[in-house]
């Protein structure tokens, strides 16, 4: 999934699904919380993955049965509607501090939901050429070549 797309939540806290993503997460979809307290959405197959990875590491190791916890505590089952609507709960939007205004950026396998302030802060880095010079030899150093 790729691009990046502004939203408004409505008075019941949902947003519409742009067609494009609606269309790769096939139906019933995730919405978790990641690290960073972005909030992410995921296909039921690519949870699915997720989920079995997680399940798989070490349930001895405290940090990550913490890290389990946090995440599928932070995880609800979506459905949208036939407007494309659906609801993102009040915990999950006070978790990322999204009040009103939000981006959805699609990112490989996954849509990340943003408020709109932080993500208007991480996209203006960008401007920075030394920064983007840095990340250019990261990439070329990982084999990525744009």
């Amino acid at each position: 999934m790729f691009g990046t797309v502004f939203r408004i939540l409505d008075e019941k806290n949902r947003i519409v699904m742009p067609p494009a993503f609606r269309n790769e997460l096939e139906g019933d979809f995730y919405i978790s919380a990641n690290l960073e307290k972005i909030l992410e959405i995921r296909s039921q197959t690519e949870f699915d993955l997720l989920a079995q990875k997680i399940g798989k590491a070490n349930s001895l190791d405290p940090k990550l049965r913490d890290f389990a916890r946090y995440f599928f505590g932070n995880t609800v089952k979506v459905s949208a509607d036939k407007q494309g609507r659906f609801l993102i709960p009040k915990n999950l939007l006070d978790l990322a501090t999204i009040s009103k205004n939000l981006y959805l950026i699609g990112v490989n396998n996954k849509i990340e939901i943003w408020p709109e302030q932080r993500y208007e802060q991480f996209y203006a880095k960008f401007s920075d050429s030394e920064m983007t010079a840095d990340l250019e030899k990261e990439l070329l150093k990982s084999g990525v070549e744009l």
